[in-house]
């Protein structure tokens, strides 16, 4: 559980029912802006935004495997439906891995650099919380690949 009472104090009201929270993250290994939406029926942080905050800051180094998966998989089918314009690419065999490597992305181990880490959401919902933990990997810096943690902790990408 994070430390509620130790971080009410540093919530920044940014509008009615949303607040900004800075916070070092461990897998970004140094602070980012969480954003903290209330539900729209409300004005206030109820448990389930708080549970919402509690997922993403339980996202640390040992769900790495899977989130270098999930990135590496994604960044795959980015990378085969679109064209990056990159000079010297291979067409056809080779062509997603020579991407890949570019992008400086040699394998799935390499799939995530704490710098691509750039903030994260939590919306409240009647009934549970969305929170959104932001990623910008190099092969998707115009959308992001933003990684949704669900209430039981299932990890995916929002779409």
């Amino acid at each position: 559980m994070t430390g509620w009472e130790d971080l009410i104090d540093r919530l920044e009201e940014r509008d009615t029912g949303s607040w900004r929270l800075n916070v070092h993250h461990p897998l970004a290994g140094r602070r980012i802006d969480i954003h903290l939406m209330a539900d729209l029926d409300s004005d206030v942080l109820d448990d389930h935004v708080r549970a919402g905050l509690d997922r993403l800051m339980a996202l640390g180094p040992d769900r790495l495997p899977g989130i270098r998966s999930i990135l590496y998989s994604h960044a795959r089918v980015t990378i085969e439906v679109t064209d990056y314009g990159l000079p010297d690419m291979p067409r056809g065999a080779g062509r997603t891995e020579a991407h890949l490597r570019a992008f400086g992305v040699g394998s799935e181990a390499e799939c995530f650099d704490p710098a691509w880490v750039t903030g994260g959401s939590v919306l409240g919902e009647a009934d549970h919380a969305l929170a959104t933990l932001w990623i910008r990997p190099p092969w998707e810096v115009e959308h992001g690949a933003n990684l949704r943690i669900a209430p039981d902790g299932r990890l995916s990408l929002d779409d």
